[in-house]
């Protein structure tokens, strides 16, 4: 087993429910059938993460007594679960087949994270609106990655159709940067965090800053184009200090 000290969450199930049988259960009754539910939950769990993720992945189990909370949570390495997908993720540092990764990765885990919600509910007996008060498939550090991705082509989109003044991009590299430092934050594994780095690194320095990509007309569009360009160096520069 990996220590999950040192992995990333990969995918988690958060379900809190108040099932009509609960307050008909007291004292060791009570205690039983949550452990019973939680042993039946662990299994199901370890068996589908472990299969649909890797072999090496940790899983915990939470339950909470009161109304019920269940919180099932997959903690592994971005770089297995990349490899299983594509292993050319492994030696190639080209931005686009990462992003098709991690797309696909982020799909998967939420379909993942959705039938763990699914089996909490059956386990807890759990089926009307009023039983269930929350509910969420979460995707863990393959949700951050994919926030990231979504910066990036958001700001290609528009630099591709070339009909923006330059200031129309200054908040969004401003908010590509802050979200960067905030992801290598949440990063643990180092060879995940030199991963991530590299294609990332890819997808800013390939973001053509050019005039011919905007509409310049005044001195404030002048000046705004060379904060942009500013701006995608101090990003470089941030992301190669990662590794320090």
């Amino acid at each position: 087993m990996a220590d999950y000290i040192n992995s990333n969450i990969l995918a988690q199930s958060y379900v809190h429910v108040e099932p009509s049988w609960l307050s008909g259960v007291k004292g060791a009754e009570r205690e039983a059938k949550l452990a019973t539910i939680k042993n039946k939950l662990t299994s199901f769990a370890e068996e589908r993460m472990q299969f649909f993720l890797h072999d090496d992945v940790v899983v915990t189990v939470e339950l909470e007594d009161g109304s019920i909370k269940a919180k099932i949570t997959a903690y592994g390495r971005i770089l297995i679960f990349l490899n299983a997908i594509n292993p050319a993720l492994a030696t190639i540092e080209k931005y686009p087949a990462y992003r098709e990764g991690v797309n696909i990765a982020a799909t998967d885990i939420s379909h993942l994270a959705q039938t763990l919600n699914l089996e909490v509910l059956f386990q807890t007996q759990s089926r009307s609106k009023s039983e269930i008060i929350r509910i969420e498939a979460r995707k863990g550090v393959f949700g951050s990655l994919e926030r990231i991705n979504s910066k990036i082509n958001d700001i290609n989109l528009v630099l591709d159709q070339k009909e923006s003044r330059p200031g129309a991009l200054t908040s969004k590299f401003y908010d590509l940067h802050k979200g960067i430092l905030e992801l290598f934050d949440f990063i643990k594994n180092e060879e995940d965090r030199a991963l991530v780095r590299n294609y990332i690194l890819d997808g800013v320095s390939s973001m053509k800053i050019l005039k011919t990509r905007f509409i310049v007309k005044t001195e404030f569009d002048k000046l705004s184009l060379k904060e942009l360009q500013d701006e995608r160096r101090r990003i470089v520069k941030s992301i190669r200090e990662t590794d320090r």
